[in-house]
């Protein structure tokens, strides 16, 4: 089961629909994209300046805007999101990878379920993410802030990265990493109190628990908090 919509200015909603081996694809102009408990093989989905909405579970979900937001739930296998400057908000399960990419917006990720691997990027937005990583999770702004609320187990890999932009990092307790943080020519605050911490002018090192996991913060002229 195939279907293709291509519509230019109107908008397009699908709900209720359930297929093992079914693709969607869809496409507007200036319309809003909807999608309402949809469980499907591959969805693909493309507007200008529409927005995109969807409440799905799918194998591979790929989203592209230009001017449109981005608002996704519900759980994704593989997932690739882009938007010019349009905003992404996620709140999901992610069993596979998850890339999300934004020129001038931002991206906020609440994850459900960290099973999957994440890799968020930003040039001039910020990067809010929530939850608990057992993979690998990268993100990098040029310009933005980045925001993290997270749980780092024994399995993860998390890299932070921002040039110009401050890093705000919560680390809940129940994380198990060794931790690194290195900012440049900007200042590091840690209100924790770490295993084996080594202090300099610009770095900081330690770990929480067990140090399995790894957590790097590296910015080039922001600060960092930890806490």
């Amino acid at each position: 089961l195939d279907l293709l919509l291509d519509a230019e200015k109107h908008d397009i909603s699908l709900s209720q629909w359930s297929h093992t081996q079914g693709q969607v694809h869809l496409r507007s102009g200036s319309g809003n994209l909807s999608l309402q408990n949809v469980a499907l093989k591959a969805i693909d989905l493309e507007t200008q300046s529409g927005n995109v909405s969807a409440e799905q579970a799918s194998e591979s979900l790929k989203v592209t805007t230009q001017s449109g937001n981005i608002n996704l739930a519900g759980s994704i296998y593989k997932g690739q999101l882009k938007s010019a400057s349009g905003q992404i908000t996620i709140s999901a399960s992610i069993f596979d990878r998850l890339m999300a990419e934004s020129s001038s917006s931002d991206i906020e990720l609440q994850l459900l379920d960290g099973q999957g691997s994440l890799e968020l990027s930003t040039r001039s937005g910020d990067i809010e993410l929530s939850g608990e990583l057992h993979k690998e999770g990268i993100l990098n702004s040029a310009s933005g802030d980045l925001q993290c609320d997270i749980i780092v187990r024994p399995s993860a890999s998390v890299n932070l990265t921002s040039h110009s932009g401050d890093i705000d990092l919560i680390l809940r307790p129940e994380s198990q990493c060794s931790i690194e943080l290195e900012a440049r020519t900007g200042d590091i605050e840690s209100r924790m109190d770490l295993e084996a911490q080594n202090v300099s002018e610009h770095r900081l090192k330690g770990k929480k628990g067990s140090g399995e996991g790894v957590l790097k913060a590296q910015t080039q002229s922001g600060d960092i908090l930890l806490s």
